[in-house]
């Protein structure tokens, strides 16, 4: 071969070549399609999530041994006739220590702010406002009922979208249980002042929870789901709705069908 033809080879050769280089560059092999495709629906399924779902306490918690309950605790056999003595990996929601709320609430803000939920300051001084309301909740009101409270307030937050420490006062009225119930005129102004008419008339003679539409009082235990009497002479029903189920699994939408008296 000439050497004049040898170059002329080479010379197409490298013209294939950066063609093919060209070609590469401007239609992505199915790797990169794939990848592409993959992070698409991640993001996707991210957006999909802030608009469906509320962030929860109880999915940011740290399992705190210090606060463990061994009433929590199960036995099983083993095939060789033997027991072992399981540990529940996480507490129940009602037993949630106050530390760890704070813990999986500055967690769930870290998560709303890398999400772009909170994405201005005045979004982000609003959660603040929210976490230092509720921490003066816990000092007034029984843990489990502020837990309950800040359950439902975050579901309504995910679905309606209000400013962060919004004031929801439908929730403040008949979710929050005072740690120590007040006596005599003050406690029936103080009730009458945040409850509905059905029960501030039956807190009047004797009541000192919250009661059904035909004054029945409710077992607040049972709306934790702590009660654990045998047989309770308190209404097994949910202080929302009043239907039976407890409050802690009531969904998001009960305050547009509570009885006003």
């Amino acid at each position: 071969m000439s050497l004049e033809k040898q170059i002329n080879k080479e010379r197409q050769e490298i013209l294939m070549l950066q063609s093919e280089s060209t070609h590469t560059s401007t239609h992505p092999t199915a790797s990169q399609l794939s990848q592409q495709l993959l992070s698409s629906s991640t993001d996707s399924d991210r957006t999909e999530g802030r608009r469906t779902k509320a962030c929860q306490i109880y999915d940011f918690i740290w399992d705190d041994p210090s606060y463990r309950d061994d009433s929590d605790d199960f036995v099983s056999f083993q095939k060789d006739g033997s027991l072992t003595v399981n540990k529940k990996n996480r507490p129940r929601y009602d037993k949630l220590s106050i530390e760890q709320w704070g813990y999986a609430n500055s967690k769930i803000m870290e998560r709303l702010i890398n999400d772009g939920s909170l994405s201005t300051t005045i979004q982000i001084m609003g959660y603040m406002e929210y976490t230092e309301s509720v921490f003066r909740l816990f000092s007034r009101y029984l843990k489990s009922s502020v837990l309950m409270f800040d359950k439902e307030y975050r579901e309504l937050q995910n679905k309606l979208k209000f400013k962060w420490g919004t004031v929801r006062q439908d929730l403040h009225n008949f979710q929050l249980i005072a740690k120590t119930p007040l006596s005599g005129e003050a406690s029936q102004k103080k009730y009458r002042d945040s409850s509905y008419s059905v029960n501030s008339k039956e807190f009047q003679s004797r009541h000192r929870g919250p009661t059904t539409p035909t004054g029945k009082e409710i077992c607040i235990k049972f709306n934790s789901e702590t009660c654990d009497r045998a047989t309770c002479k308190f209404q097994h029903c949910c202080c929302l709705c009043h239907l039976e189920h407890p409050a802690i699994k009531h969904g998001s939408t009960w305050f547009i069908n509570l009885p006003r008296g």
